[in-house]
């Protein structure tokens, strides 16, 4: 396998990487922003926005945060078992997430048990370990190396497991079940991919994403009744996390499909596939609420979604062959798309055209940038900019949520 030399020395460079940062991470100054979550507070404060309760802050926090291990992890994976260049900045982000996570975990239940989920022994980050260890298992056709990695993550489920149930009082073996399925389905999406079934490896992207959005909704539910902070679940706090996990997905998808059919990737046509289902997904939302019709303008309207993702490809194909006048014409294109598609919102949901076009034009920034560092091989900046991306559509998905809300008197 071509680069599978490097693939295996980075992976086991972030097997020492982890370990390293796991001294430090906590202690490092939180960035603001897009560049990574400050911890619960902070996400909480930017991307709830509709969110009426402590509860369904809670809510919406949990389901940003393991919604995004779940893509990274995966693509971390894909990319470390191929030689990915990127796969350091890949890493490097999952575990910025990972300690997002545990400052949440912290934020509930304190700095210690913040700290013994992150670093304790067959607890979070040594379950990120135990993929790796899996992968380059898998890069080397060693079968022994893949079932002790297996073994270990069986460990880490039981463990895991006991840790959650001791901090929320939910029952363990539905804890174990639901940390199998996350594992099975990692373990799986790998194995589809290293055996060139990408059409698989996608759809098992697909579910361990929608997966963690319900071990978020089962985790908030369990600390918000514990902690006396009321209801995770209304109309309004239903739709908005059905919206910010839709587009939050769209983001993720977005951006590593441009990234694929820069490099002509083998995965390119599956994950453009799996991008369209979520394009799908989203009009099916759209037409839930305004009917079939508008759902149908939204998806296949002139400048409208699908649109503004052949223009993203457009200007991958331009960067691709240096075309200038290529990325013009795309760019151009995305700004007639930011319009149209504000106005769409506008009118459906009655929020400002002028705000909707603010927030539709840092959507189309944050993914030209990605690719555009991403082609100049600035990996890192790469990844915070998507990882602003992901964020940012939880801004959206909660305006959405706010505006569509007030008009229907959702409560």
């Amino acid at each position: 396998m071509k680069n599978l030399k490097t693939s295996l020395v980075l992976l086991a460079v972030l097997a020492l990487a982890v370990a390293a940062v796991a001294s430090g991470a906590l202690n490092r100054p939180a960035q603001t922003g897009h560049g990574s979550m400050a911890g619960m507070n902070m996400t909480m404060s930017h991307s709830s926005g509709t969110a009426s309760s402590k509860a369904v802050q809670l809510r919406v926090t949990l389901n940003e945060l393991l919604g995004e291990h779940a893509i990274l992890a995966i693509q971390a994976t894909q990319r470390g078992l191929v030689g990915g260049k990127d796969f350091p900045a890949i890493a490097k982000q999952l575990d910025a997430n990972s300690v997002a996570i545990s400052k949440a975990i912290a934020s509930m239940y304190g700095a210690a048990a913040g700290k013994q989920f992150l670093n304790g022994k067959n607890l979070w980050r040594d379950h990120i370990n135990d993929f790796v260890a899996y992968t380059v298992a898998t890069a080397k056709h060693d079968k022994a190396g893949q079932k002790k990695a297996v073994n270990d993550l069986m460990t880490y489920i039981q463990v895991q497991a006991a840790f959650f149930a001791k901090a929320t009082g939910l029952p363990k073996q539905a804890l174990v079940n639901d940390l199998t399925a996350h594992v099975l389905q990692l373990k799986g999406q790998l194995d589809a991919y290293a055996a060139g079934n990408y059409a698989q490896a996608y759809t098992l992207t697909n579910a361990a994403y929608e997966h963690m959005g319900m071990t978020a909704d089962v985790l908030a539910g369990a600390i918000a009744k514990q902690k006396g902070l009321g209801p995770i679940s209304s109309r309004k706090a239903d739709l908005q996390v059905a919206l910010d996990r839709l587009l939050g997905e769209h983001a993720l998808l977005a951006t590593w499909a441009t990234q694929a059919g820069l490099i002509g990737g083998k995965n390119f046509p599956a994950l453009a596939k799996a991008l369209d289902n979520n394009s799908v997904a989203i009009s099916k939302a759209i037409g839930s609420l305004y009917g079939a019709a508008a759902g149908k303008t939204f998806l296949n309207g002139k400048n409208l979604w699908r649109d503004h993702i052949n223009d993203f490809v457009a200007y991958t194909v331009a960067t691709a062959k240096h075309d200038k006048a290529g990325q013009k014409k795309a760019v151009n294109d995305l700004m007639s798309y930011i319009q149209v598609q504000a106005a769409f919102f506008a009118k459906a949901t009655g929020l400002p055209k002028q705000v909707l076009v603010n927030d539709l034009t840092a959507h189309v920034l944050q993914l030209k940038g990605a690719l555009d560092e991403y082609d100049a091989n600035q990996y890192a900046k790469t990844f915070t900019l998507v990882h602003g991306a992901y964020q940012h559509m939880f801004m959206t998905g909660a305006a959405l949520a706010g505006g569509i809300a007030s008009q229907k008197g959702l409560k």
